[in-house]
């Protein structure tokens, strides 16, 4: 049995990915550029690829990546609900595999009057056990108003899956040119979680389906370049999102060929959402990849350091250090916890650089302001962030990295509440170093894992 791999790999490039559960039996539908892909999984570590579940009637163009689908039961059928061309149409099967086109034409498509013609896409279909209806939201804008400014959650409502009426919409901010693959999701009783994707992944929560929604605190989840627009899926008490690492540098290279790490989002107390590594996945790598030994082999590259503690490393000059961990290579996955005495102290988390500190990726942390940014390193130091994000740093707390790092693809994980994910544009081979700028710091070196292959 292949061992389980932190993302789901392809030869092709893959986008959004719905999961949906039957029985026991785990499915992703993925959407390519010009079809959808179906794998499945008993487990959700290693995943089997079936058959292409659909190929679609659109010219293979990598921004349909991001249009993710829906997938319902409904009586002995399952339907498919998936965009092309600005229109929502719909598929039908009886076992998930073999699915079938219901028509040529639409099963919904805007008439001009709620909605306009585009975009008018991303179907995220439910049913709304207290109306007693299914429901629609798709992406869409309202006529009449500045375009830069019309972007909405668009709903529609069926009581058989077939027909369907358009309703005002679910959510307009009145500030968005859109709004990207929304979902809305009763993850507690009483807590109805409305999330989208413009930039970032947006959440905004109600008291009920139809609102009205406020912004809660910490209210952008999942970075662009990991993409939203994923249904979570309730398993064993968790929830469940699969986001795809979409974005790249340069941005000509738009495609993945990879599922980015798999998250769990948990509620907070406050309304918030926190996003971590799936603790299912986390605990498969650690049993079933090779510890990596972390007590000895770092280098000192820069500044004064002392070593207080066997898995601690503590730079004492007050223009700061840098310290490479050369063990960490290769895929992996491991945790850091990152000290300094004053706020004002910056530090650098670089991640696949050479021994000259070339190429890869840089997380940089900033306390005082509570800012965390990702971009990749050049020879001029020049490119922008692939995220930002911010976060509340609280003094004398140390700062808590879960690090997974897949080929050209990295996931960092801080303090438990959120994510930046970032790619290179080939896959490095470089290693993690640790830099602290204007004053001094402390590493903890915690659990190290190389991650099983399956690709």
């Amino acid at each position: 049995m292949p061992a389980p791999s932190p993302m789901l790999t392809s030869d092709t490039s893959l986008g959004s990915a719905t999961p949906f559960t039957d029985r026991g039996s785990h499915h992703l539908f993925v959407r390519l550029s010009n079809a959808i892909a179906h794998y499945t999984s008993s487990d959700l570590l290693c995943w089997h690829e079936e058959p292409v579940a659909l190929e679609l009637d659109v010219e293979a163009n990598l921004e349909n990546l991001t249009s993710p689908c829906s997938v319902v039961a409904h009586g002995d059928s399952f339907y498919l609900f998936y965009s092309q061309n600005n229109a929502i149409h719909l598929a039908v099967s009886s076992d998930l595999r073999a699915w079938a086109p219901r028509s040529a034409e639409p099963i919904l498509q805007s008439n001009g009057l709620f909605y306009l013609d585009t975009p008018f896409a991303d179907p995220s279909v439910f049913y709304h056990a207290e109306e007693g209806l299914w429901w629609m939201l798709f992406s869409g804008r309202v006529p009449n108003q500045p375009l830069q400014r019309s972007g909405c959650v668009g709903l529609a409502k069926s009581a058989d899956l077939m027909r369907w009426q358009f309703c005002s919409p679910l959510w307009m901010s009145g500030t968005e040119p859109y709004c990207h693959a929304p979902n809305l999701v009763e993850m507690s009783r009483g807590r109805w979680h409305l999330y989208y994707r413009h930039r970032q992944l947006k959440h905004r929560l109600a008291n009920t389906a139809r609102g009205p929604f406020r912004q809660p605190p910490g209210s952008t989840l999942i970075s662009e370049m990991a993409g939203g627009g994923t249904r979570p899926l309730h398993v064993s008490d968790s929830w469940l999102v699969f986001p795809y690492a979409g974005a790249a540098v340069p941005a000509a290279e738009h495609a993945s060929t990879v599922l980015a790490t798999p998250r769990q989002l948990r509620l907070e107390l406050d309304g918030s959402l926190s996003e971590l590594p799936s603790p299912l996945h986390v605990e498969s790598w650690q049993r079933t990849g090779a510890p990596i030994e972390l007590l000895l082999g770092c280098r000192q590259l820069l500044g004064r350091w002392e070593q207080p503690e066997p898995y601690v490393h503590a730079s004492t000059g007050q223009s700061g250090g840098c310290l490479m961990i050369p063990q960490l290579h290769g895929d992996f996955h491991a945790g850091l916890a990152l000290s300094v005495d004053s706020p004002d102290t910056r530090i650098h988390l670089l991640m696949r650089v050479d021994d000259e500190l070339r190429g890869g990726l840089q997380l940089t942390i900033e306390p005082r302001q509570q800012l965390l940014s990702l971009r990749a390193v050049d020879a001029d130091d020049l490119l922008p962030p692939q995220a930002v994000r911010w976060t509340p740093m609280p003094a004398n707390r140390p700062i808590m990295l879960d690090l997974v790092a897949y080929g050209a693809f990295v996931d960092i994980f801080v303090n438990g509440r959120l994510s930046l994910c970032g790619r290179l544009s080939s896959p490095p081979t470089g290693k993690v170093a640790v830099e602290f700028i204007g004053g001094t710091g402390k590493i903890e070196l915690g659990p190290a894992f190389q991650l099983p292959i399956n690709r």
